[in-house]
């Protein structure tokens, strides 16, 4: 359980990072790629460039808008609902809202008011993304298990082993009825005394 509860909360904390780097780095490529082709209105050429998206599944909807708020190229994919384009002024960045997360990249940098890529990811639900981690999953529960281990390793000879020692010598001394046996103490610290402390 608590390798579980480790991995999901490593998952809902790491998730949209990776995901915003992901798709800030795909968005400045595209904007580049596709500058030429609305500077020239060459729409043939930039949809050729909005279908090289399709080789990501996660991508749901793409679109090239002008800064008039029309769209230039779009590309859709998957199973609908489809959210419609945003409307100027756009908001450039990353931006998440619950099951869906949206990119925006204008294609000239130093042009804010330029035409902008827009990109939208839908997000798997939980359920889908935890196969990715079972090998943090397993390292998480193998750690625990070692850490189980040394526990109870160190309380079995710090703790246990001097109140064993003090009930095998109550057995010896009263088996063999000699009560000058001397006492032997594994260490001089209060683990390894404070057993022989209780019958003195």
């Amino acid at each position: 359980m608590v390798a579980l509860a480790a991995t999901l909360l490593y998952e809902e904390r790491s998730y949209q990072p990776k995901q915003a780097q992901e798709m800030a780095s795909l968005a400045r490529v595209m904007a580049e790629m596709s500058d030429a082709a609305v500077d020239f209105q060459d729409q043939a050429l930039a949809q050729e460039y909005l279908n090289i998206l399709r080789l990501y599944p996660q991508l749901h909807q793409a679109a090239l808008l002008l800064p008039d708020g029309s769209v230039f190229a779009s590309l859709q994919q998957g199973s609908g609902p489809f959210r419609s384009w945003p409307m100027p002024p756009y908001r450039a960045g990353y931006q998440h809202q619950q099951n869906y997360s949206v990119f925006l990249q204008p294609l000239k940098a130093a042009d804010p008011a330029s035409a902008h890529l827009y990109l939208e990811y839908h997000q798997p639900p939980l359920w889908q993304r935890l196969p990715q981690y079972s090998i943090m999953f397993a390292a998480i529960a193998v750690s625990l298990l070692v850490i189980t281990l040394v526990l109870q390793s160190y309380t079995r000879s710090y703790l246990l082993r001097p109140l064993e020692d003090m009930t095998r010598f109550a057995r010896e001394v009263s088996a063999s009825e000699q009560y000058d046996q001397q006492i032997m103490l594994r260490s001089q610290d209060e683990l390894g005394s404070w057993p022989w402390l209780l019958i003195s």
